[in-house]
């Protein structure tokens, strides 16, 4: 059985081209999960935001979503500030720095330029949360090397590179 869940991510900034690219990493990380088959995306604008250009963009990433059973619904609203994923079964990540959370490579023709989980990473808080209330806290940070012990997951960085922890048997 296929389960049906939805995402609903809210992110004032997927306007230009390099926040549209990480949305569709983030859509294609959610494919992968395979249990999904709905995302919506509410997303900020001001007059400078350049409408049409992301309008293309986001039908061309539905179009490439609904071939793979996943519906994408974009909702605009100027008001919006925080950033937040709520998935349909109670979970609620709020993204401190959002999904642009990787530094910008020196060129485009070095390690990390292409594959994501090699290219550096800038500090950031992830909290999770379950709708009935706060779970936990983990830090996502290119300084700490220590893991936090009351975290649902704990994320370390080597190299400056974000890697999950490896969790040794007790």
């Amino acid at each position: 059985m296929v389960s049906n869940l939805g995402v609903t991510i809210e992110y004032p900034y997927i306007r230009l081209q390099h926040q549209i690219q990480n949305f569709v990493r983030f859509c294609e990380t959610v494919v992968r999960a395979g249990s999904v088959r709905r995302i919506t995306l509410i997303t900020g604008y001001d007059e400078r935001t350049p409408l049409a250009e992301m309008a293309e963009k986001l039908e061309e990433l539905k179009q490439s979503l609904i071939e793979v059973d996943v519906e994408l619904d974009v909702k605009l609203n100027s008001n919006i500030h925080d950033r937040e994923i709520r998935i349909d079964n109670g979970w609620i990540v709020k993204i401190g720095r959002g999904l642009d959370f990787h530094q910008k490579p020196n060129g485009w023709f070095e390690i990390g330029a292409n594959d994501m989980s090699l290219r550096k990473c800038l500090e950031t808080k992830v909290d999770i949360y379950r709708s009935s209330g706060r779970l936990k806290r983990t830090r996502l940070s290119a300084r700490s090397t220590q893991p936090n012990t009351q975290t649902l997951r704990t994320y370390n960085v080597k190299r400056q590179y974000l890697l999950p922890a490896r969790h040794s048997p007790q």
